[in-house]
């Protein structure tokens, strides 16, 4: 007899999530080929989450591979460009998931597309002692 434990996993919400790129890694040969698994790691309300996506180890042309890992390293890749996988490590990003429903009628959380991070708000000028003495004013 063989048996399995059965494994829930928390799936995602829709939505951009700011996150961290964690790896790229070759994936298992897919129905139209080799892939590489990207790993991010998304900020959630509930804390920080890891979500993989599948993409085709396709490098030309305007290719998910090849459009992801410019989002992360910050530049488009020039013809021939050679890129190391490492690169992205530690880089931040946001990322768009949304949901689908596989073959076997499983909801599953997608990354829909990788996004540059999000830009810091600029600063508050630093108010003098005057104008913070003028708003300690009761009236």
């Amino acid at each position: 007899m063989t048996t399995r434990q059965i494994e829930d996993y928390d799936l995602l919400d829709p939505g951009t999530y700011d996150a961290t790129a964690l790896s790229i890694a070759e994936g298992d040969d897919g129905q139209y080929g080799p892939t590489v698994r990207f790993s991010f790691e998304a900020m959630t309300e509930d804390g920080p989450a890891e979500i993989d996506a599948l993409a085709s180890d396709v490098w030309k042309g305007a290719t998910k591979a090849r459009a992801w890992f410019s989002t992360l390293v910050g530049h488009t890749l020039a013809k021939d460009e050679r890129v190391d996988w490492d690169d992205v490590e530690g880089r931040p990003c946001q990322i768009t998931v949304t949901h689908v429903l596989d073959k076997k009628g499983i909801t599953r959380a997608r990354i829909a597309d990788v996004l540059p991070p999000r830009r810091a708000k600029p600063a508050r000028p630093a108010t003098t002692a005057e104008e913070a003495d003028a708003d300690d004013l009761p009236f």
